[in-house]
């Protein structure tokens, strides 16, 4: 039998999980930790890049950007689909 303290640890775990996964909703991947490519974002978009910012994104290696869209897909696919708890 579990001992009533690490049961209540348990639940608070899961709680702060759930809470966490709401607060992903409605995030793009970009804000998950996505690296686009320039040639990716709008016309309105692309030209709103500073020189400094369009130089870090064409830094990142083809390695990266899809290690980057994995983890973003992962995270946006971690609270998607699942009921909320009301």
């Amino acid at each position: 039998m579990i001992p009533d303290h690490e049961d209540q640890e348990h639940e608070d775990y899961v709680e702060y999980l759930i809470q966490s996964g709401r607060e992903l909703n409605d995030l793009s991947l970009e804000q998950l930790g996505y690296r686009p490519r320039p040639e990716d974002l709008g016309t309105d978009d692309r030209h709103a890049l500073e020189a400094e910012d369009r130089q870090w994104m064409e830094s990142v290696t083809p390695e990266q950007r899809d290690k980057s869209l994995f983890q973003a897909k992962l995270l946006a696919g971690a609270h998607c689909g699942r009921p909320r708890p009301s």
